[in-house]
This record gives C-alpha cells, structure tokens and sequence, in this order.
C-alpha cells in the first residue's frame, strides 16, 4: 500500500493506491513509474492540470527526504498552482479538486482556462471517442506553447496527434500499470528528459519495435527543428520561386498576341502581381475584367457550361430548372449514392462488432484462468502460515477478477450498443431502398411514352432492387466472424455495389441528357 499525504495537516485529501474504483475503471501506476512522471511534470511545469491522474497529484507532496530549498520551495509553488481534474468525489475535500466529467468536456470553469503550461492525461478508457473529448478539454486548459503527457496504448499514436494536431514523442519510459493486460507507452508533445531512459521494471521491449520508436521521435524532432528553421530564417534578397507567374512570362515570350493582350491590361491598370493570395480562387475577377467576353452581357454557350452555372449561383443568381425528369434523376441518384456509402459504414460497423467480441472473449478466457488458479491455490493451503500468505494473494486475485468482471461488462455494453446501432442503421437502409424504387417509379412515370406498359418497364428500370433485398437481409443477420465477413465484403463490391454503380451512370448520363435537351428549347 501506498499513502501519499499533505504536508498541511486537514488542508488537503490522501491517496491510497490499495483503493480502487472498478466503477471507475480507476488502476493506479507502480510507485517507481509514479516517481519519474512526477519528476518529468516537476522539470517542465510551473502550473499543471492533472486529468484523470490522483496518483500522480499527490505525489506531488512526496519528498525524498534530500531536497534543496529551492527544490522544495519550487514543488510547493507547482502544487498550490496546480489542478487535479477527476470525477471521482473521494478528494473533493482537497482545495485543488476540480470536478471534471469526461462526457461534458468542454464544462470546464472559466478560471482554468489557458492557465496551465502542462497537462497530463489518463482517461480510464483507451477508446477513441473518450480521448477525444479529453483532448477538447486538453486544449482549453492548456496554455499556448504549453507541454502535454499522456499515457495509453502505442497504438493510440497517430489519433493523438490529429487530434492534438501535432506531433508527439514517444518515450523510452513505459509506464508499469500492475494487472493490465496491455502495455502503456507516455506520449509527450517534447522531447522527453527524465522520461528517455527505460523502466527497469518494465520488460525489454524488442529491438524492432526501439528502433522504430526511435526513428518515429527523430522524424518529429526534424519537422520541429525545420518548422523552426522556417520560422526565424532571415528573408533579406530572396525572391519569389518562379511558379505561375514564371509560367506565364514563358508565354508572352512565345506567342506575341498574348503579349500585345497583356500589354493592352497593363495599360488599362490591371496589375496581376498586386491580386491578395487569398483572392486565387477560381471564381474571383480582378478589377476592370468582366465575367464574360462581351461585357456584362452572358455568351449563349455559358448557359451550356456547369462552370457558368456555378459562378451564376456564386452572385445571387436563381438556379435554372431543367424539368421534372431532371430533378427526379438527381434525387435518385442522390439516393443511389447514400445507399451505396451505407454498405461501407456497414461493413466498417461489423468489423468493429467482431473486434469487440474477440476481445471480450480473451477477457472471459483471463478470468476464467485466474479463477482456476485462485481455486487450486485454496485447495493447495496446509499450514496456517501458507494460509496467511495465501489469503494475501487471494484477495490481490480477487481485485483483478473485480477488475476484469468490470472491463467485460463494459465490452459487453459497448457489443449491446453496437448492435442496437446496427440494427437501426439496416432498418435506414430498408427505408431508403423503399425509396430509391418509389423514385425509379415516379421517374418511370415522367419519361416513359403513355403506350408503353407501366409494369414492364418498371421491371425494367429497377434491375438493382433484388440487390439491395439481399443487402440488406445480409447485413441484418451476418454473423461478426472472420470468414462471414469477408465473404460479405466480397459479396458488397460485386453483387451489391455494382449494380447501383452501374444505375448511378445511367442516371449520370440521363442527367446530361436532360439539360441539354432543356437548353435547347
């Protein structure tokens, strides 16, 4: 067991590292990895917000017995001025508790914001949506040029830094997290200091895995390094790279009527170079030019061109209706197209499911295994002082079923919402199909000649609805294994996207068709 507390008696709360939370998903870090996290944060910060990390807060209150008394006057200064953010209310009575929510991360009091130069974070989930809503709150606390620690999984590397949009080392570190069934790694938005040497307690990770760490932290610390360069490089004598303005002097140099044009603007005061960079933009027109060859007067064969239709819009001009038929040939192919991106979110979804159900499988078969192991320890006991020692560790096993019933139930609810998600995104798609063939109905109704017989060519428009029947009755039942969903995936590119690829070109095609034919009237 660990006790950390204050150095003012009443004034501030404890931690007990033998507490913990399976509600919470609380785990608590080894003392040594407790004592260079806080050293890291000591070295760098003047002001901390500790996200999700009472472990290491209070830390902050140990002392080494040896320390300076500038040391010390430092860590008592870091720890009046900094925060610890945590939701749960067993340290509410300390004067630096601040109750923090990770589902409202931006309900963060006023005071705090952009007053810390570090943050570290330790949300007690790994998932992408919790990091990403810690990582909204991050940026609010965080002062600019402030520095940044979070602990997760390595493979968490490359969302942490789109969200945080920037880069982030890796450090030699590894945090130990007794009775976690997966390595942490300490992310930092610097090059680390204390954190740049191993963790004895840690086992040596393989060589393939330090080396690539190491040329991942020398790729970051070159773009910093060239950011830098770039950012304070004197700019005396330099001109500007010969780019389109280079292109088009090449031009008046060979063909002598474009020059004589050019030297007609110049004389008219249309001075390229002096158009804002932000003004290259198709659509934009330069001062004393006109949209269209004539004047203000639109060329006939503008209407013709989409592009001219665009720029029509872009000025306030109603757009043009090209029929009925037209119209219904959008929205159809409007439909066609969501249809289409459904079966990808579906197979993306299932893919997820099975993730979700190996996972919970192989903490079944972990508890499962501690379980028979706890019963041939207590089956095992003889004597009272194998006993004593015995019962120890059946209360430490005790903990980590505990602890791993809650990681189960967690992975069981999330399998529940999925597949509650699941099924209201099939049902989305039985209702667009339903209207994908109302569509291919009405636009029968528009286009077909009244001869023609209605049932027939019905059949005939809508070849694909049978696809979209066994689409969405495979995606409904399929199982969230290996094989099924690799056979599904195959199925969804060509039995069930291919045909409304292949509608979706005809309509493409009508489209054109129809505008033409509208324009020419």
């Amino acid at each position: 067991m660990s006790v950390l507390t204050s150095n003012a008696a009443g004034a501030r709360s404890t931690f007990d590292a033998s507490l913990v939370k399976g509600e919470f998903n609380q785990y608590w870090y080894s003392q040594n990895t407790i004592d260079a996290l806080v050293h890291e944060v000591a070295h760098h910060a003047t002001a901390c917000a500790f996200l999700s990390t009472p472990s290491l807060f209070f830390a902050l209150d140990r002392r080494r017995g040896d320390e300076s008394t500038e040391e010390e006057t430092r860590l008592l200064e870091l720890r009046r001025r900094s925060r610890l953010f945590e939701y749960d209310a067993q340290w509410a009575s300390d004067a630096c508790y601040v109750v923090y929510d990770f589902h409202q991360p931006e309900q963060v009091p006023i005071q705090y914001m952009a007053a810390f130069d570090y943050v570290v974070a330790d949300p007690p989930f790994i998932t992408r949506d919790v990091w990403e809503r810690y990582a909204a709150t991050v940026k609010l606390l965080l002062k600019e040029g402030g520095k940044l620690l979070f602990t997760t999984v390595l493979e968490n590397h490359t969302t942490l830094e789109n969200l945080m949009d920037r880069p982030l080392f890796i450090a030699a570190f590894y945090p130990l997290v007794e009775h976690l069934t997966y390595q942490y790694v300490c992310f930092l938005s610097y090059e680390p200091t204390v954190l740049s040497r191993p963790n004895p307690e840690v086992q040596e990770t393989d060589p393939k895995t330090i080396a690539a760490i190491r040329m991942a932290n020398d790729l970051r610390s070159s773009e910093k390094e060239f950011a830098l360069q770039m950012a304070t490089r004197r700019r005396e004598g330099e001109t500007r790279l010969p780019t389109a303005a280079y292109e088009r002097d090449v031009q008046l140099a060979q063909d002598p009527l474009l020059r004589q044009q050019a030297e007609a603007e110049q004389r008219q005061g249309v001075d390229w170079d002096s158009i804002p960079i932000e003004k290259m933009e198709w659509g934009h027109i330069p001062e004393g030019l006109t949209m269209y060859p004539e004047g203000n007067v639109p060329h006939p064969s503008a209407l013709a061109d989409d592009n001219a239709v665009a720029d029509a819009a872009a000025v306030g001009a109603a757009p043009k209706s090209f029929g009925a038929a037209y119209d219904a040939c959008v929205a159809l192919r409007t439909d066609l197209d969501t249809f289409k991106g459904f079966i990808d979110t579906m197979q993306r979804h299932m893919d997820s499911q099975m993730k979700l159900r190996r996972q919970r499988v192989k903490l079944t078969k972990e508890r499962t295994a501690l379980k028979e192991a706890q019963q041939q320890q207590q089956q095992g006991q003889g004597t009272n002082a194998v006993v004593s020692s015995g019962s120890n560790s059946v209360a430490e096993d005790g903990a980590v079923v505990s602890a791993l019933d809650a990681q189960i139930a967690e992975v069981s609810a999330a399998i529940i919402a999925n597949e509650a998600d699941r099924t209201a995104k099939v049902d989305a798609m039985a209702l667009l199909a339903g209207r994908i063939e109302q569509g291919e109905h009405t636009l029968t109704s528009l286009t077909a000649p009244p001869s023609s017989s209605s049932s027939t060519t019905i059949e005939k428009e809508v070849p694909y609805a049978a696809a979209m029947t066994d689409c969405i009755a495979a995606y409904r039942t399929v199982e969230a294994k290996k094989v099924p969903l690799q056979e599904l995936a195959a199925d969804a590119t060509g039995r069930f996207k291919f045909p409304i690829f292949a509608r979706m070109k005809e309509l493409l095609q009508r489209i054109k068709e129809l505008k033409q034919q509208q324009q020419q009237q």
